[in-house]
């Protein structure tokens, strides 16, 4: 079977990444969450910066450009999957479960979806919202405490345009991303979709996950 069907793809996802799932928010040594943290793990609290607003407003985009567009919309979802608050008051208990609040600067769903928005189109955006199945307790949004990892390193992708769309403001990539570690350089092949948002410039219109 080739590397390039679908199916296969989803077959080398589910052999080739190692989910590491941890139960509870407090595994550190000295029972914080702060071996946790790292400093990709908490919401930029800065738009995108000068470089990337003016690329934003071209027609023609450069490889690295998107990449780098993708590359942070994966950390952006993943960012907000898996967030990690470093207010220990953030994290609660209900019937010996622990939640955790997400940080302030995303903590409603209007700030979320500001926030996703920087990098996904609105209707992508909107759909990752109610796929995170997040709860509301005292007007912040919260989630059980869990960690996931992933192997994929789209920011080292190889892409190739394969459609794009005048009338639709749309081009379509396809993403040959590697995974960390395997030795026989596997690249997954995944498919994304960019569009030009009036107003506003090129934004993710495909969930980028796992």
């Amino acid at each position: 079977m080739k590397l390039n069907t679908r199916k296969y793809v989803k077959l080398l996802i589910i052999v080739g990444m190692i989910f590491t799932i941890i139960a509870g928010c407090n595994t550190g040594k000295d029972g914080s969450i702060e071996e946790m943290k790292n400093e990709n793990t908490e919401p930029s609290k800065n738009n995108e910066s000068e470089e990337l607003d003016r690329l934003n407003k071209l027609e023609e985009l450069d490889d690295e450009f998107v990449i780098n567009l993708v590359t942070r919309a994966f950390d952006y979802h993943w960012r907000t999957r898996f967030n990690y608050n470093e207010d220990d008051e953030a994290i609660f208990t209900v019937d010996n479960v622990e939640y955790m609040y997400l940080s302030k600067e995303i903590d409603t769903r209007e700030k979320l979806l500001t926030y996703l928005q920087e990098v996904y189109t609105e209707e992508v955006s909107q759909a990752l919202f109610e796929s995170y199945g997040l709860m509301e307790r005292d007007g912040r949004l919260y989630h059980e405490c869990s960690m996931l990892s992933t192997l994929m390193m789209w920011d080292e992708s190889n892409i190739e345009l394969i459609d794009e769309s005048k009338e639709n403001q749309t081009k379509t990539y396809e993403f040959h991303v590697p995974v960390f570690g395997d030795e026989d350089e596997v690249r997954l092949i995944e498919i994304v979709e960019l569009k030009r948002v009036e107003g506003k410039g090129w934004r993710v219109n495909t969930v980028i996950d796992f």
